[in-house]
C-alpha cells in the first residue's frame, strides 16, 4: 500500500529515537490530548486506550492531510502491584514512587495503534518486567539530581542513568523506553507500510 506520510503521534524525542535507529521515518506530531480522562480495564488497557486515542485525535487534528496518513498513537503505563501510575508531578512525588518501587517489581506496559484511513488497523500491547534493587535514601537523591524523573512513568530512565536503579529487566529496551519496535515494525510490514 502506498502512503503519503508516516506520523509518529507523539512528543517523545525517545521514541522518534527508538524509530529512527530503526529505520523508520516518521513526522512527530503531539497529540492535543488530556490523558486523565481517558480510562481502562486495568493498566495494559488503560496503555492501549491512550495509544488509540492519541493516533485519532492526531488524524482529526490533521483533517484533510490525515486521509493519506498511517499514524501511529503509542502510550505507557507502569504498573504496580495492580495499580497504573502515570507521571510524577514534582520530585517528592518521584521519589516517594521510586521508594516504594525499590526492591520490588512492577511493569511497564508499553502500547501502540496504527491508524490507517481514521480506521484502528493494528494495536499491541507488549510488556516489560523491571525488578528494581533496594534503594536508600541516597541512592534515590542522587538518581533524582539527574533530572532524567522528569517526564517518564517510571520517574527514571532506564536506557540512561537509571539503569543502576535495577537488578534485572526482562523485555527489549524499545519497550521500555514506550515503543515496541520489533512488534511495531512487524505490524507495519504486515500491513504494507513498509518493505
Amino acid at each position: 500500500m502506498n502512503i503519503n506520510q508516516l506520523i509518529l503521534g507523539s512528543g517523545s524525542k525517545w521514541r522518534e529515537g527508538v524509530l529512527r535507529e530503526a529505520g523508520i521515518v516518521a513526522r512527530c506530531i503531539k497529540p492535543n490530548l488530556d490523558e486523565s480522562l481517558i480510562t481502562g480495564e486495568n493498566p495494559a488497557d488503560l496503555a492501549l486506550q491512550r495509544s488509540i486515542a492519541k493516533a485519532k485525535r492526531v488524524f482529526t487534528d490533521l483533517a484533510s492531510e490525515g486521509a493519506s496518513s498511517v499514524i501511529i498513537g503509542c502510550d505507557q503505563v507502569l504498573e504496580f502491584e495492580g495499580a497504573a501510575y502515570g507521571k510524577a508531578e514534582t520530585r517528592e512525588i518521584a521519589y516517594d514512587r521510586l521508594n516504594l518501587f525499590a526492591g520490588k517489581t512492577h511493569y511497564l506496559h508499553s502500547a501502540f495503534a496504527i491508524i490507517s484511513g481514521g480506521v484502528a488497523v493494528a494495536q499491541e500491547v507488549v510488556t516489560a518486567t523491571m525488578i528494581m534493587k533496594p534503594l536508600n535514601s541516597q541512592d534515590i537523591d542522587i538518581y533524582l539530581n539527574t533530572g532524567e524523573w522528569q517526564g517518564c512513568a517510571g520517574c527514571y530512565q532506564y536506557e540512561n542513568k537509571g539503569g543502576f536503579l535495577f537488578e534485572k529487566a526482562i523485555g527489549d529496551e524499545s519497550t521500555i523506553i514506550g515503543l515496541p519496535i520489533k512488534e511495531l515494525s512487524a505490524c507495519l510490514r504486515d500491513l504494507g507500510f513498509l518493505n
